[in-house]
């Protein structure tokens, strides 16, 4: 189904196709004709190149024992309503629920809702809310959860025979079901156009919807640049202005009590979040459903997107977030860490990443629905972004700047104060340019933790880590000074003694680490060895901080920064595979066998690949991936190999290269004979090389069981590995 839907889209790789003479068009070009949108636009106007159309509607259904139960306690008692149903209510959707089950079932629940058993509903109706209540408490136990699901056992059990079969056919029915429009919806959609439009001026006069414009930028031109929108509400549809509109109205007007209201606020903040236009549709196997705005940390302009109704969004306003009760002296404002007067204990810190997130232009998303309440709310404080203050970049002037931020803080915090930098980028030359930063800002890396923050997702997209370096900082206060050579064996040690720690935290079966996050740790290890020293002779860290460098320059510190994710490679030899033999193989075999020990714990994004590369010093790995799409990214097989890059450079001559191709030739003719006369004619110094080559087939023979595509080519790797092994002259 997923292949049939991407041969009939009809935007491919940014161009629009038409699905009928298959002629494309740019999407680029397309946009050269974009209207700039006024603040009274709502909706595109007829004339206007991007249009928009509802075009399906999901339903939440409701569950039928649960309707049938109610439908028996209203016709018992005089009652109008229970739980928000009235009787015509819940005999309307339990009517309507009959068209996803069968005729025979259809036939059980008329038979259901003749009889009368109004006791039986309630004890139901009871035991449902009760499993309910405890799957929200956070503080229910495993025993008692395990009592309310017997006690609905119970429940269902007392049910009259002629009712018993309304449980299956209730699990039966779907959750949630899709429809196109009809006639009735595209009205309603109207008066909803028509309600905001009667509130529209008023609301933005009022605070409750942003009037703020879009200033450009590096991420918030494109919203312009994409769609013609200018002012940050063009980037809600009007059902979602409707809603959040209402929703801020009742969080100003029905807040009593000041200490509440920032809540409320963050509530509404959450909520514009996750229904936007840029809030993206996430189809899963475990349940459909819209993505928050920023799933990427950027402002995504999208050819479909979701709308959330209020009811839904409960999720998103709701946040049950744990109290702590901090005794001290407090106070909380946005201010220039430069301009910091306070002297503190700790202080805690997510720099930029050299222009990695513009978190200065995405802050403006929120702070235009903030921007009338928090001037009532907080007189004192700020509500533009302050872009022209926001340290950007990664020059001279943005290392510049970074000094004078951290220089300033150190100078606000006792000798045995500390700071904790939260730091995550991947990139070699950034982690020298902050060991250059921290060096000069009069601060030393004393532990570096890596934890994990990120979660797997098919939304993300790229080089994504799962873990974050946080750099415990101290105040420089040793004279000692080395030199460059005695740095290079102290950071070998402190990067193994790195790994040593997080290996001993890891999981085996469920690793919490993944390549990239060791590599991380390896730049953090490199950190700790040079920032432990005043100077080192050679490198001179004024010069280095205001030196424009040129492209492909690579300065003294980011060699040795460099040199520790090669250790780090070094280091992390694949599971199950010889550590002797894997230092003689070459970096692109290093490469490849690691390559797919990635595939064998289900690693698939692109950016596992490329920082691998990064750290063997691959330059050109693209001829050795079958996919290189975005989470499908995997290396070819030997059969998907066939005879490319045979005897072609480095890899091609490599003894992995030959051994794949032995394998090929075993998968082809079934035999074992012609991939051991490749081996035994081509591989020089066979016999020498013998013992190397059986690893690597040992190796392969293991994958089958880990990796389904590589099944076939397993099992001709360990016919392979017995004909080698038992070979001789």
């Amino acid at each position: 189904m997923q292949d049939a839907r991407k041969k009939s889209s009809t935007v491919k790789n940014s161009r629009l196709e038409c699905p009928h003479c298959k002629q494309s068009t740019p999407i680029e070009v397309i946009r050269r004709h974009l209207r700039l949108w006024e603040n009274d636009d709502l909706i595109p106007r007829p004339d206007d190149v991007f249009q928009e159309r509802l075009y399906c509607i999901r339903w939440c259904l409701p569950n039928l024992e649960y309707l049938l139960c109610i439908e028996q306690i209203l016709q018992d008692n005089d009652s109008e309503d229970y739980g928000g149903w009235t009787l015509i209510k819940a005999r309307t959707a339990i009517d309507s629920l009959r068209q996803f089950v069968t005729n025979e079932a259809s036939n059980q629940i008329a038979v259901a809702r003749v009889h009368t058993w109004p006791s039986e509903a309630h004890l139901l109706l009871n035991a449902l809310a009760e499993l309910k209540d405890l799957g929200i408490a956070e503080k229910a136990t495993s025993t008692e959860r395990l009592e309310a699901i017997r006690e609905l056992g119970r429940a269902r059990k007392a049910l009259p025979s002629e009712v018993q079969p309304i449980i299956e056919i209730s699990k039966n029915i779907p959750e949630s079901t899709y429809c196109a429009p009809t006639a009735a919806d595209f009205t309603r959609e109207q008066k909803v156009l028509d309600l905001l439009q009667a509130h529209f001026h008023e609301w933005q006069e009022e605070g409750y919807l942003p009037s703020r414009s879009i200033v450009p930028g590096d991420e918030t031109a494109r919203l312009m640049r994409e769609r013609g929108w200018t002012h940050w509400h063009h980037l809600f549809n009007p059902r979602q202005l409707l809603v959040l509109g209402t929703l801020m109205k009742q969080c100003i007007k029905g807040s009593k009590n000041l200490s509440t209201y920032p809540e409320l606020l963050l509530g509404v903040g959450r909520c514009a979040d996750y229904n936007a236009r840029l809030s993206r549709w996430h189809p899963r196997q475990i349940g459909d459903k819209s993505e928050q705005t920023f799933s990427n940390q950027a402002l995504n302009t999208l050819y479909t997107y979701a709308a959330r109704t209020i009811a839904s969004l409960d999720s998103a306003f709701f946040l049950d977030l744990p109290v702590e009760h901090i005794r001290a002296t407090e106070f909380i404002g946005p201010m220039d860490s430069r301009s910091v007067t306070e002297v503190c204990n700790l202080w805690i810190t997510d720099p930029p990443y050299a222009d990695a997130i513009n978190y200065h232009e995405l802050s403006e998303f929120f702070l235009s629905w903030y921007e009338n309440p928090l001037q009532k709310l907080f007189p004192n404080w700020y509500t533009d972004s302050k872009r022209a203050l926001a340290i950007t970049g990664s020059n001279e002037i943005f290392r510049k700047s970074m000094v004078d931020c951290y220089r300033n803080l150190a100078a606000h915090m006792p000798d045995d104060g500390l700071q904790i930098v939260m730091f995550t980028h991947q990139n070699a030359s950034v982690w020298a340019d902050l060991a250059l930063i921290l060096w000069a800002s009069g601060l030393r890396v004393t532990a570096a933790w890596t934890i994990a923050t990120e979660t797997e997702s098919a939304l993300k997209e790229g080089n994504y880590v799962q873990g974050t370096v946080l750099l415990v900082l101290r105040k420089q206060i040793a004279d000692e000074t080395t030199f460059l050579d005695e740095i290079y064996p102290q950071v070998e040690h402190e990067v193994k003694s790195q790994f040593g720690t997080m290996l001993v935290l890891d999981d085996q079966e469920d690793p919490n680490f993944g390549d990239t996050d060791y590599q991380l740790a390896a730049y953090a290890a490199a950190l700790r060895v040079l920032t432990q020293y005043k100077s080192i002779e050679e490198i001179d860290v004024t010069y280095e901080l205001a030196k424009t460098r040129k492209k492909g320059e690579v300065s003294p510190v980011e060699a040795i920064i460099a040199n520790a994710v090669n250790i780090a490679c070094d280091y992390l030899v694949p599971q199950g595979f010889d550590t002797f033999a894997w230092k003689t193989l070459l970096p692109d075999e290093r490469f490849y066998l690691k390559g797919l020990d990635l595939e064998s714990h289900g690693e698939y994004r692109a950016g596992a690949y490329q920082e691998l590369a990064r750290g063997f010093g691959v330059k050109d790995y693209q001829p050795l991936l079958s996919s290189d799409k975005a989470n499908q990214t995997h290396l070819k097989t030997a059969t998907e190999f066939g005879s490319r890059l045979l005897g072609h450079g480095s890899f091609g001559a490599s003894l992995v290269r030959h051994a794949l191709f032995a394998i090929r030739e075993v998968v082809r003719t079934d035999e074992v004979q012609p991939g051991k006369n490749w081996l035994r004619t081509e591989v020089s110094n066979y016999w020498q090389q013998r013992k190397i080559l059986i690893e690597l087939l040992h190796y392969f023979s293991t994958m089958g069981l880990k990796v389904s595509h590589w099944r076939d080519e397993a099992r001709a790797s360990q016919l392979l590995a017995g004909a080698v092994e038992n070979d001789s002259i």
